[in-house]
């Protein structure tokens, strides 16, 4: 119940912070599914996907999930159908996975191009979209962007920006040295148990 209730209370404050209103009745329409996919949760992979194929027709977070299993089966014609239906089903967290097939050439012709054109769409909504927005910007040298954009997403409990932020801020890479931020950020990795990816994915 815990986990249900910090879930929801993420998807509300990402609400409260985006400006738009169709982008607002979207997240609100999310936070009212996330529920019914989160009672699927279970340490049986069979009888989970089970339940998550049963709510897919009317759930986005369902098609989600059934996804990112198959991508982990590396079924990636599978995989694309899923995210592309939970996109189709207005669930933003499914751009940024597309964009990743799209990065790499899982399943699709290799275009980063277009990659990047799609997680620029919801870099102030996913983290997932935010910290590979992030990543590209500190190639291209865009540093204050690139930590800005990783603050977003380790503030959502995305992992693997709460742990880039830690080592960059104890390196003094790409920001001023501070061993008080870089303590912030790895105690966050080690200690939030509220992850990004057990809260969308329903990954453990």
């Amino acid at each position: 119940m815990k986990h249900y209730l910090t879930s929801l209370i993420v998807l509300f404050s990402i609400l409260t912070l985006s400006g738009c209103s169709s982008r607002q009745d979207t997240i609100k329409n999310l936070s009212l599914e996330l529920p019914s996919a989160n009672e699927c949760i279970n340490e049986n992979k069979s009888i989970q996907n089970d339940c998550y194929g049963l709510l897919s027709q009317r759930n986005s977070f369902a098609q989600l999930r059934l996804g990112v299993h198959a991508e982990i089966r590396k079924d990636y014609k599978e995989a694309l159908k899923r995210y592309t239906n939970a996109q189709k089903m207005n669930n933003f967290y499914a751009t940024s996975l597309i964009a990743n097939f799209y990065d790499k050439g899982f399943g699709v012709r290799q275009d980063r191009k277009k990659a990047l054109e799609m997680i620029r769409q919801t870099q102030d909504v996913d983290p997932m979209a935010a910290f590979m927005l992030a990543k590209h910007y500190l190639k291209t040298k865009r540093n204050d962007k690139a930590i800005k954009l990783l603050e977003f997403a380790g503030n959502n409990d995305f992992k693997s920006a709460q742990r880039a932020l830690a080592e960059f801020y104890f390196a003094g890479k790409y920001v001023e040295k501070n061993i008080q931020k870089s303590n912030f950020w790895k105690t966050k990795y080690l200690n939030d148990k509220n992850s990004f990816k057990l809260r969308i994915y329903g990954l453990r």
